[in-house]
């Protein structure tokens, strides 16, 4: 389930995984991506 939730938000929010990035960066890079998620979907949802 986490992968999947990954694969999402980096495929939407175009977040990118660097090996060398420390936790805390790589949990602000995710919430910042959880947060802008919401956004994307609505903004795709409206083009239709």
């Amino acid at each position: 389930m986490i992968e999947s939730v990954n694969d999402e938000l980096k495929n939407f929010c175009q977040i990118q995984h660097i090996i060398h990035r420390n936790f805390f960066n790589w949990a602000i890079n995710l919430l910042s991506g959880s947060v802008a998620f919401p956004f994307f979907l609505s903004e795709s949802y409206s083009m239709m």
